[in-house]
C-alpha cells in the first residue's frame, strides 16, 4: 500500500489474462513502484488464496460413480466454487496485488 500506484492494464493484457469485462469496469488496478517499505520490490507480507471444493450429495454422488472429471467439475461450479484462479484474479482486481503477479503465481489458462 505504501508505494502501489493505479495503473490499468492495457485491453490486450486483461485479455491475455482472461479477466471477465464484469471484473474489468470495477477493479482497482495496481502497479508496483518499490520503496523503503517493501524493500524496493513492490511487495510486502503475503496472503492465502484457495480454493475448496464443497462435497455436497451431488458432487459426491458423481465422485462415487466415477463421473468423468469434466462433469464433476461442472456440477462443482454449478453449486458455487471459486477456483484458485477467479481469486488470483479478484484479489488483483481489489488491488490487494498486482495482475502481473496473480499471472505469475496462477498462470492464466
Amino acid at each position: 500500500d505504501q508505494c502501489a500506484q493505479t495503473l490499468a492494464p492495457s485491453a490486450a493484457q486483461l485479455e491475455q489474462s482472461g479477466v471477465p469485462v464484469a471484473m474489468q469496469q470495477a477493479a482497482r488496478w495496481v502497479s508496483p513502484r518499490g520503496c523503503e517499505h517493501c524493500r524496493g520490490t513492490g511487495y510486502r507480507g503475503r496472503f492465502a488464496i484457495g480454493e475448496l471444493l464443497r462435497l455436497t450429495s451431488t458432487t459426491r454422488s458423481l465422485i462415487a460413480a466415477r463421473a468423468p472429471l469434466n462433469e464433476v467439475e461442472a456440477c462443482a461450479h454449478r453449486e458455487g466454487l471459486v477456483t484458485l484462479r477467479q481469486r488470483a484474479l479478484a484479489a488483483a482486481a481489489t488491488g490487494l496485488t498486482t495482475l502481473e503477479e496473480a499471472d505469475r503465481v496462477v498462470a492464466p489458462l
